[in-house]
């Protein structure tokens, strides 16, 4: 028992604080390692999230470039065929070999070229413009061009390219000539194309375009001629 009031009114006073504050103490302790574990919680199940949306993406990005490998493997194999009831030699069937290769492109929107390659060096290509937002500026194409052919011959004894600017309809805007030295028989995907099946390059620099892309080639059957498609890899987007 306490007889001395002022001694007595200060240890309770003593007592209040010290129990005010350990509760003080104990709540800001349980707040701290509350925060803390939702903070550590939440981290984790954001890095879960991101994970699983990664994982997703990937698979989502691996199908979509398995999808236009077949589309490519497959295109070459029916143009082949097409090609080898000599309907690709003919120089009277000019614009429907530029119909049949610019259908196959608007269905394949990602395909940059295609084109036939014979063993005298002839080349025949067709350039979808709107495969890549940089094509364009890269062979000075206008807005209103949606194709360009390109022929590569020899010509009185020199290497001569003709290229040919068309609007979607095959309108011709504007025609080109100047000297060449590009010889497709001596390129890999000319090269290395199979018989019966398509022959895929590892990535390589286009030499015109100086972007990196891929060619898929094949032999045409019954012919010395060998077909080829590009693909732009910045196209390629999902």
């Amino acid at each position: 028992m306490c007889h001395n009031g002022s001694v007595c009114s200060n240890q309770r006073i003593s007592i209040r604080f010290t129990v005010g504050g350990l509760f003080i103490l104990a709540t800001l302790l349980t707040a701290a390692i509350a925060i803390g574990l939702q903070f550590f919680f939440t981290k984790q199940i954001a890095t879960e999230n991101a994970l699983s949306s990664y994982n997703s993406m990937s698979k989502a990005v691996s199908r979509h470039i398995r999808n236009v490998d077949e589309d490519a493997i497959a295109t070459t194999r029916l143009l082949s065929q097409i090609g080898s009831t000599g309907k690709f030699d003919s120089k009277e069937s000019n614009i429907e070999i530029l119909q049949v290769m610019a259908e196959v492109m608007r269905n394949n929107s990602h395909f940059y070229s295609l084109y036939i390659a014979s063993k005298d060096d002839t080349f025949f290509q067709l350039i979808n413009l709107e495969s890549s937002r940089i094509i364009r500026e890269k062979i000075d194409a206008t807005k209103e061009d949606r194709w360009v052919q390109i022929k590569i011959f020899n010509k009185e004894n020199k290497r001569v390219k003709e290229t040919y600017y068309f609007t979607d309809g095959f309108k011709l805007r504007y025609k080109k000539e100047e000297l060449s030295n590009y010889f497709p028989t001596k390129r890999p995907w000319y090269e290395t194309a199979g018989k019966g099946e398509t022959f895929k390059t590892t990535p390589y620099l286009f030499q015109h375009l100086k972007i990196t892309g891929q060619t898929y080639s094949i032999i045409v059957p019954n012919t010395r001629s060998v077909l080829g498609v590009d693909i732009i890899l910045s196209s390629i987007s999902y």
